[in-house]
């Protein structure tokens, strides 16, 4: 859980300040939702960043769903994701889209192999970088590695990555990315 611990966003905050004393404002609301983050949008927008790190959990749309509404949810998560990109362009700042990671849940792996395909293409569409934070944290079975989830730190089901996930999260971004002649904003597509 990385609202109650040093997750992946309180790592790249040191990171970025040592590196490029950029200062990093985390405004993420554990449990939110896209649509919910996107009613806030002008907390961000008033801090006149940059850069923004787009980094939605599907899990949170699709919690307390039955699975037959999981292709309608996962279908406007997306385009939330897209909507938010479409946003921070207008800010004017360079979006980074994070992507999703792997869970526990059976049901909910076809869906996040999808949105993480989905965010692939669409990075590449759009000349963003994406944060793999899938790669570091999956068991090879879209599932998220025992020792790297909330499961392994005594938490009920494999939800949330642990310290050790998003150290791990934390190591797969390139922090070039965030290099001061880097952050330039791409005009909309």
């Amino acid at each position: 859980f990385a609202w109650r611990s040093q997750g992946w966003s309180f790592h790249l905050g040191k990171a970025l300040q040592q590196r490029y004393n950029h200062t990093l404002v985390c405004e993420c609301v554990p449990g939110a939702t896209v649509s919910y983050m996107m009613a806030r949008f002008d907390r961000i927008q008033a801090a006149a960043p940059r850069v923004v790190v787009v980094s939605f959990s599907l899990g949170n749309e699709i919690l307390g769903h039955s699975p037959e509404e999981f292709p309608r949810l996962a279908a406007a998560f997306r385009e939330g994701i897209a909507s938010a990109v479409r946003r921070i362009r207008a800010i004017p700042a360079m979006p980074v889209l994070a992507s999703v990671y792997p869970h526990f849940s059976e049901p909910l792996v076809p869906h996040l192999r999808e949105t993480k395909g989905w965010m692939e293409q669409f990075a590449a569409a759009e000349g963003l970088p994406l944060i793999d934070f899938w790669t570091p944290l999956e068991d090879g079975y879209g599932h998220i590695l025992p020792r790297l989830s909330s499961a392994a730190d005594g938490w009920v089901g494999a939800v949330h990555p642990n310290d050790a996930g998003h150290w791990q999260m934390f190591g797969s971004i390139d922090l070039d990315i965030f290099r001061p002649e880097a952050l330039v904003a791409p005009p909309p597509r």
